[in-house]
Formats: C-alpha cells, structure tokens, sequence
C-alpha cells in the first residue's frame, strides 16, 4: 500500500470521473515502486492540477506517474525511496467511495469502491458524501 497521511476513513461521492482510456499506458498496468527501485524520469507534469508528479519507466518499460518527493533524483536518473502503486479506480459519477488514507500534497486519495477495489483517485473529483 502506498504511504500517505494517516487518516480517519471516511466515505465522498464521485463528481468527475475520466475518460475510459485516460489512464491507459500511465497507470494501467499499474507500476508498483520499492525502495531502492532504479527509474528514468521520462516526463515532468506541468499542470497546476497535478504538479507534484513525474512519469518514470524502469528497465522493463514499466511506467507510472508518481509523486516526485518519493524519488532521490540526479538529471533524469531516479532511485525510489518508498513504496508506491500506481493503481487507479475507474468508478462512475455517484458512486460512492471509502477513503482509506489521503495525499492531500499529491492531491489524490486512495480508496476503496463498492465492489471492494483500492486505488486512486483524484481529490478535486469528488465531494463529501
């Protein structure tokens, strides 16, 4: 499980969702990083939604976006320092979800869907339930 700031759970509504394939080849194979874990870092987000993030891809072609704070970085070599999974929830709008810890930096929440699933899922796309 990824490491985040420890919180009560507590249960929001989807106000947005994504396009089915938004997350296809960014997150979808999820990338699960490890300490110690070498990357290249391939792209660095520009948007003020999401800045915190880079796209890193490993010897394997794994690749993932994921937070740059959890990276030791030098130029576009990256060694991970936590554990991280890339993993993302596709739920509907209305559907209800169970936040299990929250990333408020990040701006992400990982969380729990209705048929048990845990990722993902971004902050400003849903509401309290």
């Amino acid at each position: 499980m990824p490491v985040k700031d420890e919180m009560p759970t507590r249960k929001v509504r989807v106000t947005l969702t994504f396009p089915p394939d938004f997350f296809d080849g960014l997150t979808k194979p999820p990338l699960v990083m490890r300490p110690g874990d070498a990357f290249e870092v391939v792209e660095e987000e520009e948007s003020e939604r999401w800045p915190a993030f880079v796209l890193v891809v490993n010897e394997r072609g794994d690749r993932g976006w994921v937070p740059e704070r959890y990276l030791k970085r030098q130029g576009k070599k990256a060694l991970a320092i936590r554990r991280y999974d890339t993993t993302t929830l596709d739920p509907s709008k209305d559907d209800f979800l169970t936040v299990l810890e929250e990333d408020r930096e990040s701006g992400w929440l990982w969380c729990r869907d209705s048929r048990g699933k845990e990722g993902w899922f971004a902050l400003d796309s849903v509401a309290p339930a």
